[in-house]
């Protein structure tokens, strides 16, 4: 009987205090993780730190916190679970009564983008297991990860010159340093122009023709779609972000010179919003801004890269523009044979390799692969 006894105490034991974690395992309890950087590189190494405070006096034998975020954040040392794109991270504390505990975690931000943890799921138990309690715990670590420019080969840089002046189709004075050549005189050129030499030869009034010119400033021009007929969904979007790296690179390269650069693109950043297009300035801010556009741009075209090519590009200039584009076809010759024909340098770089009978002869087509884009 006493043995009975015994029995039921212990059970009665396990069951109120089972009772009371019930009732109390998340009472004075405080969770919290933060990124020690907000911004950072793609490659670059940061910490993630958890802050648990337990401020009650029932200690908690066993606590679990599990993270979820982007596989693209790895976690130094962690027997994480990666579904998808999603990483899930646990974790694991014994809170004495009244204790508080800071755990840093080595994070290695493998890829461009946006990443925060809006909140964390913690399970507890009572002193004997016999029962398991779950809470969410709100939090907000955010890190934005930029991406990291290629460094470009020297054929592939923004400009054949950093500095100086560019032919131009444009303009309404003319330049009296660049003389292309002579033609006929007329009544709207000056006479201090006249070409006494091709005068006498040709016994008509003959003039020297100047050349327009205009400060320089770089327009980069990116299509996110991999495949002319891609709607929305992108098939290889490793080369997109290939891509996306060598806009960073010519972005980068115009720090030093102080040349104006815009970007544009065929997608959206919110759905509410048209195709992207930023504002033209210069400067290593302006750049970082840009920098940022590239790290929470996603990759899903909202527009056909020829219709974008069509509409929203044609009304936008530079004396040099560079087209980052996976695949060519008429629509985008097209247009950089335009641009060309009104005096604008034109460069298109294709992401892949490309074969000698892909590239026209009348255009400056390159060609750079992931494996060069990574060296």
């Amino acid at each position: 009987m006493e043995f009975l006894y015994v029995i039921l105490l212990i059970a009665a034991v396990a069951a109120a205090q089972a009772w009371v974690y019930k009732r109390g395992a998340f009472r004075g309890l405080e969770y919290d993780c933060v990124f020690d950087h907000q911004e950072v590189s793609e490659g670059d190494e940061i910490k993630l730190v958890e802050t648990v405070s337990n401020r009650k006096l029932l200690p908690l034998p066993w606590l679990r916190s599990e993270l979820t975020t982007s596989m693209h954040l790895d976690f130094a040392g962690s027997q994480s679970l990666i579904a998808d794109d999603t990483r899930f991270v646990p974790s694991f504390f014994m809170m004495r009564s009244f204790r508080r505990t800071v755990r840093s975690w080595k994070v290695r931000c493998t890829k461009r983008g946006v990443y925060e943890i809006n909140k964390c799921v913690l399970l507890a138990t009572d002193l004997l297991g016999l029962r398991r309690m779950s809470h969410v715990a709100e939090v907000a670590a955010r890190v934005t990860v930029l991406p990291r420019p290629i460094d470009l080969p020297a054929s592939l840089e923004a400009a054949n010159r950093l500095n100086g002046d560019v032919i131009v189709r444009r303009h309404y004075l003319d330049d009296p340093f660049y003389r292309v050549g002579v033609k006929e005189y007329t009544p709207r050129d000056s006479m201090k122009n006249i070409h006494w030499g091709a005068t006498a030869r040709t016994g008509k009034l003959m003039v020297h023709e100047h050349q327009q010119t205009a400060e320089q400033n770089l327009l980069v021009i990116l299509n996110v779609q991999t495949h002319s007929y891609e709607t929305s969904v992108v098939s290889d979007k490793p080369r997109i972000e290939t891509a996306i790296r060598i806009c960073a690179g010519y972005f980068d390269s115009t720090v030093e010179s102080g040349i104006p650069v815009r970007f544009a693109a065929n997608v959206s950043l919110n759905k509410e919003d048209g195709v992207l297009v930023t504002n033209e300035f210069s400067g290593r801010e302006h750049v970082m801004d840009l920098f940022r556009t590239l790290a929470k741009m996603p990759i899903s075209a909202c527009e056909n890269f020829t219709t974008f090519l069509n509409g929203t590009a044609a009304q936008l200039d530079a004396s040099d523009i560079v087209l980052v584009t996976a695949y060519l076809n008429d629509g985008i010759l097209d247009y950089a044979r335009d641009r060309q024909e009104k005096g604008r340098r034109m460069k298109i770089i294709c992401p892949t390799r490309l074969s000698a009978d892909e590239v026209p002869d009348d255009l400056e087509v390159y060609g750079l692969s992931e494996e060069e884009a990574s060296l």
